[in-house]
């Protein structure tokens, strides 16, 4: 991490791995703190994706999955509308938060992002632009269950497929965005029975009471 005296060397953010441009980052951090508008600022061109992966990530965590979920639905309603760079409250992207906050990426999501990149390349990134509406729509439908299931655990299915998902858009890697689509696809028809099963389950009850 940067040093007061230190100035900044010019991030990488193009032909190169999300784990490559996450980690100059962190080595480029302010010590003092940084901003969500710092860190956007420096992921021009992959901001949506390697954004929603660290936010994905902590949403399988079940104590802030609630807190992650609401700032990725904000962004897949973004990604649905068009946008090209993630957009927040400017109270939110100026707010100072402590440059620690960083470190367990680097121990943590680095060394696995690093491990899955070996098989993650770009792809018929045509497909990964030309699907970005959809993606949006994916992404919401599948942070509405992660905020919505009450049960134990039910949020980590549903942030892994968005981190398989964000990790594609990120590296432009069409193949693995259809796969981790299809996992997310399969992931909401599994929930629209299961509801529908409680549904009918309900009725059942009621009539023999």
């Amino acid at each position: 991490m940067l040093s007061p005296n230190q100035a900044p060397a010019p991030l990488p953010t193009e032909d190169v791995h999300t784990s490559t441009v996450l980690g100059a980052i962190i080595d480029e951090a302010p010590l003092k703190g940084f901003t969500l508008e710092w860190l956007i600022n420096n992921l021009p061109h992959r901001s949506f994706g390697a954004i929603m992966l660290l936010l994905a990530i902590v949403a399988m965590v079940p104590v802030v999955s609630i807190a992650a979920g609401l700032l990725i639905a904000i962004l897949a309603v973004q990604i649905v509308m068009g946008y090209k760079t993630p957009v927040f409250p400017q109270r939110l992207m100026k707010r100072p938060l402590p440059t620690r906050y960083l470190l367990p990426l680097e121990h943590y999501a680095i060394p696995l992002l690093t491990r899955l990149e070996t098989a993650v390349r770009p792809r018929w990134p045509a497909l990964v632009r030309a699907s970005s509406r959809l993606t949006g729509v994916v992404i919401l439908l599948l942070t509405f269950v992660l905020l919505t299931f009450p049960f134990p655990l039910s949020n980590i299915p549903p942030a892994a497929i968005i981190a398989l998902i964000a990790l594609a858009e990120s590296e432009r890697d069409g193949l693995l965005l259809t796969a981790a689509l299809t996992l997310g696809a399969v992931l909401l028809v599994l929930v629209f029975a299961a509801v529908l099963g409680l549904i009918d389950g309900a009725e059942w009850i009621l009539r023999f009471l």
